[in-house]
Parts: structure tokens; sequence; C-alpha cells
């Protein structure tokens, strides 16, 4: 691997960190988890993530699906598996499905667009992050990934207005995490 590469490891990371702050329920220490509902599959599924092994995790999230079909955890969840075993399309469809349930989501967007500009598709990651934006105006990553997918179409001035409002956004609204580098089309 080369040195400034990213390895998949620190995506399965970073995209980890993000679903389970935004999209994830809080998931609590001391409840007991039963196999008949869809939360013991989700967070199992969420445990073979960090492990790194995807097909497992898409197994539960699977499952989870067949116990709560609707479930939008366990369709960004899935989607993320799905992204990480090279199954573009197969994600793409998880989060197609799970904005036609909950098209007022903004982290749905946000997640959609991260596949599609990491997947070179950087108009119609702009076209998801402009929605994520206008559902949820004070997210400082999507205004950074915005950024980069705008400097991938060689969209400076915009770009750079992006990058300026991620940057005013994590000083001024601690609620929303400081973009890093990591955040942009190398995740």
């Amino acid at each position: 691997m080369r040195k400034d590469s990213v390895s998949p490891w620190l995506i399965c990371v970073f995209l980890t960190h993000a679903l389970l702050t935004v999209v994830t329920p809080v998931l609590g220490q001391s409840e007991t988890l039963d196999p008949t509902k869809s939360d013991y599959y989700v967070k199992r599924g969420l445990a073979f993530m960090e492990k790194g092994q995807t097909s497992e995790a898409i197994a539960d999230f699977t499952a989870a699906l067949e116990i709560k079909p609707g479930s939008i955890t366990a369709l960004s969840q899935r989607a993320r598996a799905f992204f990480f075993t090279g199954q573009a399309s197969r994600s793409m469809d998880d989060l197609n499905r799970a904005i036609r349930q909950v098209p007022s989501n903004a982290d749905l967007f946000k997640l959609r667009a991260d596949i599609l500009s990491t997947s070179g598709d950087f108009e119609n990651a702009i076209k998801d992050y402009n929605k994520a934006i206008s559902l949820s105006p004070y997210t400082a990553a999507a205004y950074n990934n915005r950024a980069v997918a705008l400097a991938n179409l060689n969209k400076a001035k915009e770009a750079v207005e992006d990058l300026n409002t991620a940057m005013e956004l994590s000083i001024t609204k601690p609620s929303s995490p400081a973009p890093s580098v990591f955040q942009g089309s190398q995740w």
C-alpha cells in the first residue's frame, strides 16, 4: 500500500463512527438481547463491521430486515457493508429504499452522497449533499465533503466557500464535528 493511500480499515472506522453517532440509536450497555428482535441482529452486525467481517455483518443486517423490513438503521448499515464489499449497486438500492421511507433524513442523503463521491459520481453526489444541507444546514461534514466533490469538478470558488462554511460551523456549532481531511473523497 502506498504511504499516501487510506487503508480500508480506517475507512470502516470512520464510517462506523459517523453512522453510530447519527443514524444508529444509542446502544444500551445493560440490556438483554433477544434474537427474535431486529435490534439483536443490528447490534451484532455492527460488531461484525467493527471487526471488518462484512459478510457476517451483511447476513445480520439482512436478518434484521427480515424481522423488521423498514429498519432504517439496518438498511443504512447494510448499504455501508455492501459498499465495502464492492457491491455499490446493492448499496445504492438499500440507501434509495431508506430514503424513500424517510425522505427527511439528512444523514441518509449524506451517506449516499459520500458513496457517490467515492465512486466518482461527483455531480450526483453534489445533489445529495445539497439535499442533506437543506435538511440539516448545520452539518459541517456535509459542507466539507461537498467541497471535495466540487473541487473534483474544478469548481474551486464554490469548494472554498464550502470549506469556509464547514470550518465556521465546526467552531460555532459544537455538536457539528470538525471536518477532517479524511472526510473527503478519500474515505
